[in-house]
């Protein structure tokens, strides 16, 4: 929520496209007071609702300034008041912090604010339920980092190792992007949570169900302005499809396998009941620029530096190449800088080749025997690419979408008429909205507001009428195939097959 203007020592900041007005990214005057306001909000919540929040997460990304401009101590100076008053009140409310936008994050400290967090809930004994970070990185970030552990050790260390590790945001990207229509986010899906439950992570929350912005676009659906794994009509993405499948696991034995070493793309999700295995197999791609970005961060160096130091060098001499020692060492660069690249280039290359190129998967499980292949399911570019037939259903969509007007016009109506304001639909639908027409009519801006919520809340409703016709189209199901039919191989004790950059193959496999 932020400071409240009353409880702001300013109103001045920088301004920005999102996130908190400069007065609520500062820390609040009296944090004993900013935490009153917390209950106060809870309390509310509780009377509305009848129940209260089981986790509460003090502060939002606080380690983005478009969030808060406070450093570590001012955060744990309201994380102290803050989580001590929900905690007195509501014994039973999960309390920790902080959604951290990213796990490296110091806020002006010498280590990542969560450690920060941890050390000062054990030196003042404060509650502290949980820890909370976000992720918008390649599936497997939280396999390469190591951070689980590093908070495990510590939080061990504390005698505290009930405090749960929770990734409260994720995604593939923190904004919409056309990947997010398509097999890209099944990907980074079922990768992301191959590796939360082989790493044991408590929870995670992928940010967000459904999409809810449509940009300019006048049908929102598979346009790449949302981040959702179904539409705003409903119709389930590849991502959503794969979520259904691997739910449906989530009650069968977890199977353990073992990639290979520095394999940061292709996971597999398995699950054995009875005779049956099934499996989950996601090739969310690296790109070359994470492996830059991270490899060398770990080594104590500056990548964007690196980069155009690189970038200067490789175009010198005529075409793009790899650049060489001397012509590194000519544009700045030093020993220490070039010997690092060097160790990661290889694995560069591998990455832009495989982020255009399939790449060949084998997984091996062992024995004699010849194993059955069923119920094949491809997310890909030329598999289950809903994105790419979205206009064969249009008029199914444009028909959709001019129910849900209908149907909101007619609760707006009903709602106005509650206050003795006749109008009729037909007359609403006469307007670009409701309050051109309240305009003209003189009706009371308070009235008029929760007109206009009573209008987009029923709209968003009547999106949805028709998800059961809209996801059984031809178009929008998911087509299943044989091993044949999918180029899915298998000898003794092993499949085989290929994958394109950014997609899932999921298949039963009977011994």
């Amino acid at each position: 929520m932020g400071t409240p203007l009353d409880q702001s020592p300013s109103t001045e900041g920088e301004e920005y496209n999102s996130g908190l007005a400069p007065y609520a990214r500062w820390t609040p005057m009296s944090a004993d007071i900013w935490a009153d306001t917390v209950v106060t909000m809870l309390e509310n919540y509780e009377s509305r609702n009848g129940f209260v929040p089981n986790f509460v997460e003090i502060w939002n990304e606080p380690d983005r300034r478009e969030f808060y401009n406070g450093d570590i101590a001012d955060y744990l100076e309201v994380y102290t008041a803050t989580s001590q008053k929900i905690k007195f009140r509501w014994p039973e409310i999960q309390v920790g912090g902080m959604g951290l936008a990213g796990y490296r994050s110091e806020m002006g400290g010498t280590q990542s604010a969560i450690l920060s967090l941890i050390d000062h809930a054990a030196a003042n004994n404060l509650p502290l339920d949980f820890v909370s970070w976000h992720h918008y990185t390649i599936a497997n970030g939280l396999q390469y980092s190591g951070f689980l552990e590093e908070v495990r050790q510590r939080l061990s260390s504390y005698n505290m190792s009930e405090v749960k590790l929770i990734i409260s945001e994720w995604n593939i990207y923190p904004s919409p992007n056309a990947e997010f229509d398509r097999g890209h986010n099944a990907a980074n899906y079922a990768g992301f949570q191959t590796t939360a439950r082989e790493l044991g992570l408590d929870g995670n929350i992928m940010f967000v169900l459904q999409d809810i912005t449509r940009g300019n676009a006048s049908i929102g659906d598979f346009t790449g302005n949302g981040m959702g794994s179904i539409t705003e009509h409903g119709i389930k993405k590849p991502a959503f499809h794969v979520i259904e499948a691997i739910q449906a696991m989530s009650s069968e034995p977890m199977l353990t396998t073992i990639r290979p070493e520095n394999e940061l793309s292709v996971n597999v999700y398995a699950t054995k009941m009875g005779n049956r295995v099934r499996y989950v197999v996601s090739n969310d791609s690296v790109p070359g620029e994470w492996v830059w970005a991270n490899r060398l961060r770990d080594a104590g160096l500056a990548p964007g530096y690196l980069w155009t130091l690189y970038s200067n060098a490789s175009e010198n001499n005529g075409n793009s190449h790899r650049p060489t020692n001397v012509e590194l060492l000519d544009e700045g660069m030093a020993e220490l800088e070039i010997t690092a690249i060097r160790e990661i280039e290889d694995e560069l290359n591998m990455s832009w080749i495989f982020k255009g190129k399939d790449r060949p998967v084998e997984i091996v499980f062992g024995g004699d025997q010849l194993p059955s292949i069923s119920n094949v399911r491809r997310f890909d570019s030329t598999h289950n690419n809903f994105a790419d037939r979205v206009e064969e259903i249009m008029p199914y969509l444009v028909q959709t979408e001019e129910n849900a007007k209908w149907y909101a016009q007619n609760e707006a109506a009903d709602y106005l008429g509650t206050y003795g304001i006749i109008v009729s639909p037909e007359e609403l639908a006469l307007y670009d909205d409701i309050q051109q027409w309240a305009l003209e009519n003189d009706v009371p801006q308070g009235i008029v507001s929760s007109a206009i919520s009573v209008y987009q809340k029923s709209f968003a409703e009547g999106r949805l009428f028709d998800v059961d016709l809209l996801n059984h189209l031809p178009q929008m199901s998911v087509n299943s195939m044989t091993a044949r039919e999918a180029n899915v191989t298998s000898v003794a004790g092993s499949v085989a097959f290929q994958m394109e950059p950014n997609s899932v193959v999921i298949f039963d496999l009977y011994l």
